[in-house]
């Protein structure tokens, strides 16, 4: 029957392609998809793109549709736009004109920590502490206590593979040997980052996906592209690399109509980055 779609990584789809023992080619074209663009190009792939691209059909060979999507429209993107799609390409836009991007209609806060050995102790007692909100919220709704009263439920970001295997490690321990149970019960604790395997990752996002409460501890793997329903919290330790990426993360709260919140947890050595690396965002101190 052949190949209907092929999926692929653009270093792999360029192997595959580039391999002329893989019998893998596409005289039939009729669709190019170019998915997160931008973060396409924010990882380097931009040469094996157009190495991709070389080794396809031409349009004079095969006419075909491409189409590219993006949540952010930088510069770069703009270039790869003129240089691959076809002239009179269609721009079309899938938020409402008057809809408030939600970055900036989620309450975002940031914690300053007195050094990088307190950002977990830091992130502790937030997320006990919005735990019991949450569960005052739930025993008394006319209570304002900022919480709206859905069971606690946070994706909490690293900038490293590394950081996140400390952090969830850190958090499992802190399990009863004999009743099993913690301290930030009723909330299950989740790890997601590339160094597990596709089953593991599988594994922790639907686990995570139909718990009512948890704690998803995660590399940039689940900032983009991924639902989870019912996230009341993105909390981010450590200053996200770029503003995009900090945008991405907050995305993952807030759908399908929600609240949600966001906090940042910085050391106080970043601190005095956050007005340059993270202009024009509603954050407020703690």
């Amino acid at each position: 029957m052949g190949c209907h779609i092929l999926v692929g990584t653009p270093g792999r789809l360029n192997d595959i392609l580039s391999d002329r023992d893989s019998g893998v080619q596409a005289p039939k074209l009729s669709a190019l998809v170019l998915d997160e663009a931008d973060r396409l190009l924010d990882a380097g792939f931009w040469e094996e793109i157009s190495n991709i691209i070389n080794l396809l059909p031409s349009r004079r060979e095969r006419d075909r549709q491409t189409l590219m999507f993006s949540a952010t429209v930088p510069n770069e993107v703009i270039k790869l736009v003129r240089e691959t799609l076809k002239p009179g390409y269609q721009y079309v836009k899938t938020v409402d004109d008057g809809e408030e991007p939600t970055h900036e209609r989620v309450p975002q806060r940031y914690v300053t920590a007195g050094g990088f050995e307190n950002l977990l102790p830091t992130l502790y007692e937030l997320c006990l502490r919005e735990i019991e909100k949450a569960a005052t919220k739930q025993a008394n709704p006319s209570i304002d206590n900022g919480s709206d009263g859905r069971p606690f439920k946070a994706i909490v970001y690293f900038n490293s593979t590394a950081e996140v295997t400390l952090a969830a490690s850190v958090f499992m321990n802190l399990r009863d040997p004999q009743t099993r149970s913690t301290p930030l019960h009723p909330a299950r604790i989740y790890e997601i980052h590339a160094r597990l395997s596709q089953m593991q990752r599988t594994r922790a996002a639907d686990n995570f996906r139909a718990s009512r409460s948890g704690i998803l501890f995660s590399s940039d793997v689940t900032a983009r592209g991924m639902d989870f329903p019912d996230v009341t919290h993105v909390i981010q330790v450590g200053m996200p690399g770029q503003r995009d990426t900090y945008i991405h993360r907050i995305g993952r709260t807030a759908r399908a109509g929600k609240e949600g919140q966001g906090w940042l947890i910085i050391s106080g050595l970043e601190a005095p980055e956050l007005r340059y690396r993270l202009p024009k965002l509603p954050l407020k101190p703690d």
